[in-house]
């Protein structure tokens, strides 16, 4: 007797998860032991009657479909009896403890590559690339005519990519630019995924003793690091932090930015400083900071050389109450306090095009 659908229901916990990396290796049907634990089915009898389970288990990336197989439980389902199914479980060309594979399946990463190129190259490398991966699972009673509601896992893949940082500072091994401005105004990039957090660190060294590649995270003194999530939100969603901090004059500062990293061992979680393991980090940047004499008034004489262009645009933000930020970025580099000066002098003595943007 043929019977109609609802009689079971299942659910994913997580359903969804984000990562910036995720190895080829997760979905590979010939290791299910290799794959990591990602995720869970639970699948219960909401019947009244103990019945054999059908299972059609979908796996696309980017809407392509990568697998498509059919499991048929070994012996029926009582009512009320829920069964706990793990990726590795549903991703896989073999039977297991509660199923026969039953129809479809994929040979391996071989078959997967031949979807796109994009895919085929990440995964020659070793990880998928940027995209969406959503595993669609289908619950019936082998003695139904059609398939009860669908369960539904999706993880998110966005590469972080590297951290650049911007100002105030260079990087480490030449004469650290001196910096007067207040307050100072700490600038970076990177892509932002949606999902990841970022952490200022800043240390502090004395006069006498600035920071080397090998002294900068082992000496000196912690002097600001982001306080709480709230903070490290706020701080990949605008690139820059700024701040009235007490800079001691004349005491050399180093920064860097720390981005949570999540992988298939580490997905999204609550809030957290993320390990060093579980974090991209950026060069350090450092800078002399200085309050007498000895630095030059960025401001004041950064605005006079950029008036002197008597360009339209400049003079309406001028109006407009901005003022320079102390700092010249060219080819990558960051200039500032004399060296800013003195390249912007160098500029405007020859011909060249202005744009204002955002």
């Amino acid at each position: 007797m043929q019977v109609l659908g609802n009689n079971f229901t299942g659910f994913f916990s997580p359903n969804t998860i984000a990562l910036n990396d995720l190895s080829a290796a997760t979905f590979d049907p010939e290791n299910v032991a290799g794959q990591t634990y990602l995720t869970t089915l639970t699948v219960t009898n909401i019947s009244s009657t103990a019945h054999i389970l059908r299972l059609k288990v979908k796996l696309t990336w980017n809407d392509k479909q990568i697998l498509e197989t059919e499991f048929q439980s070994r012996q029926p389902i009582e009512p009320s009896e829920s069964l706990v199914l793990t990726n590795g479980e549903l991703f896989t060309n073999a039977s297991s403890t509660y199923f026969t594979l039953f129809s479809g399946g994929y040979t391996g990463i071989d078959d997967i590559i031949k979807i796109d190129p994009t895919l085929k190259q990440a995964l020659l490398s070793g990880y998928f690339p940027d995209g969406t991966i959503k595993a669609e699972v289908k619950m019936r009673a082998v003695t139904s005519a059609q398939y009860d509601e669908p369960a539904y896992f999706t993880i998110i893949v966005k590469n972080t990519g590297d951290i650049t940082l911007l100002s105030p500072g260079q990087k480490l091994g030449g004469t650290p630019p001196q910096v007067n401005l207040k307050p100072v105004n700490f600038m970076w990039n990177a892509l932002n995924t949606g999902f990841n957090k970022a952490w200022i660190t800043i240390r502090e060294f004395p006069e006498n003793l600035p920071p080397t590649q090998t002294s900068v995270a082992l000496s000196g003194t912690l002097f600001y690091e982001t306080p709480d999530d709230a903070a490290a939100q706020d701080l990949i969603n605008n690139f820059m932090f700024s701040d009235f901090l007490p800079f001691n004059d004349g005491c050399y500062y180093a920064w860097q930015i720390t981005l949570d990293r999540y992988t298939q061992h580490n997905p999204v979680s609550p809030s957290k400083r993320p390990r060093d393991s579980e974090s991209l980090k950026s060069e350090w940047y450092a800078f002399q900071y200085v309050t007498d004499g000895t630095a030059v008034d960025n401001e004041s004489e950064l605005k006079t050389l950029l008036m002197s262009l008597s360009d339209d645009a400049i003079n309406v933000l001028f109006s407009q109450g901005f003022i320079p930020a102390g700092n010249v970025i060219l080819n990558g580099r960051n200039y500032s306090g004399h060296e800013a000066v003195r390249l912007l002098r160098e500029i405007i003595q020859k011909d060249v095009d202005i744009t204002v943007g955002n």
